[in-house]
Parts: structure tokens; C-alpha cells; sequence
């Protein structure tokens, strides 16, 4: 028999080749010092302590004013109940600003700032709505003429410098005293050129930058 001339038939896989996977690059998170980490936390926890004092003054107050001013319209009641809420809120924001700085990386470090600043902005909500509260008292004819009555006027007095020193203080410790977090405030160009003079190896600029 002669050999056939024809060419073997050929024979094809419909399995593709495997594509490469791409090399999958980490990028490091950058992360502030323990001492930063505990001074943030500190300054934090110093504002929190005072929230926590204003909001047991002022459930107290509310037991007292409801089995001493039964008679006072629903209107002040409502009022005395909307400021000790407002004021837990106050509370739960600064403990969120105290967990946000437990993650100790230089995001979370300038969102704490931005956090405890939006924090202070309902002290002062909180302010003027304690000022609605005892004119509305006043009005009413409810004079102040008990120790109780004085305790909450005196409350609200230390509430509103409180509220007026906080943001000042945290201003004065993030911007003031920390050269780090007010160098990440500053425009891009800026901020590379102070970079610049410092001895910082390549990988570190980079992430600066």
C-alpha cells in the first residue's frame, strides 16, 4: 500500500492558555507613633470626661424638674428631655473620635481632628438650645428660686465656656503643637518642599507626597 501524501490532520485544544495574574502591589499604610497615638487619645478623652459630667447633670435635673414642676407646660419638659438627648449624642461622637484614633494610621489621626470639630459645632447647638430652654422658663413665670434651679443655670453657664474652649484647645494641639498634621494641611507643593529638607528615605517621600 503507498503512504498517503496527505498531511496529518491537525488536532486543536479549546483550552486557552492561562493568563498571568498581575503581580498584586501592597501599599504600606502609614501610621503615627504610640506617643501621638496616646496624646490624641488624651486630648480626646479630657472633653469626653466633661460630656459625660454635663449629661449625668442633666438627667438629673430632669428627675428633679419632673417631681417639682409638675405644673410647668409639656413644652419646658420636652425641652430639658431634648438637651440631655443632644447631649448623649455629643457623648457617643467623642467616644467615636477615641475609636477613630485607636487605628493609629495618619488618616484616622486628621479625621479625629475633623471629628471632635463637628462634635463641638452641636455643643454649641446645644448652647443656644439651653438659652431657648431657661428663657422659656423664665417666661412662664417659673422664677429661679431653688438650689436646683441654680445648679442648672450654673450648668448651663460652664456648658457654654466648655463648649467655647474645646475647639480652641483641639485647634491649638493639632495645629499648633504637632508639626506633622499641620504639615498634611498644607497644599501639595508646599508641603513636598518642607518634606524636602528632612532626611526621609525614598519609599517614605513617596507617601508623603
Amino acid at each position: 500500500m503507498r503512504a498517503s501524501s496527505e498531511p496529518p490532520e491537525m488536532t486543536y485544544s479549546s483550552e486557552r492558555a492561562p493568563t498571568p495574574t498581575p503581580a498584586i502591589t501592597t501599599v504600606p499604610i502609614r501610621t503615627v507613633s504610640e506617643d501621638q497615638k496616646k496624646r490624641a487619645q488624651t486630648v480626646s478623652l479630657i472633653p469626653l470626661s466633661f460630656d459625660i459630667v454635663f449629661l449625668v447633670i442633666s438627667i438629673a435635673l430632669i428627675a428633679v424638674y419632673l417631681h417639682e414642676d409638675r405644673h410647668c407646660p409639656i413644652q419646658i419638659h420636652v425641652l430639658h428631655g431634648t438637651s440631655a438627648t443632644i447631649k448623649a449624642g455629643v457623648v457617643i461622637g467623642q467616644a467615636y473620635v477615641i475609636k477613630v484614633i485607636s487605628k493609629g494610621t495618619y488618616s484616622s489621626y486628621h479625621r479625629s481632628y475633623t471629628t471632635t470639630i463637628k462634635v463641638s459645632i452641636f455643643r454649641l447647638f446645644i448652647v443656644a438650645h439651653d438659652f431657648i430652654l431657661y428663657s422659656f422658663r423664665n417666661s412662664e413665670g417659673l422664677k429661679m428660686e431653688t438650689i436646683v434651679d441654680w445648679i442648672g443655670i450654673w450648668s448651663a453657664a460652664m456648658y457654654m465656656l466648655y463648649s467655647i474652649m474645646v475647639p480652641i484647645l483641639v485647634w491649638a494641639y493639632y495645629y499648633k503643637t504637632d508639626e506633622e498634621v499641620e504639615m498634611m494641611q498644607m497644599p501639595t507643593p508646599e508641603r513636598r518642599s518642607r518634606y524636602s529638607s528632612m532626611e526621609f528615605n525614598e519609599e517614605e517621600r513617596y507617601y508623603m507626597a
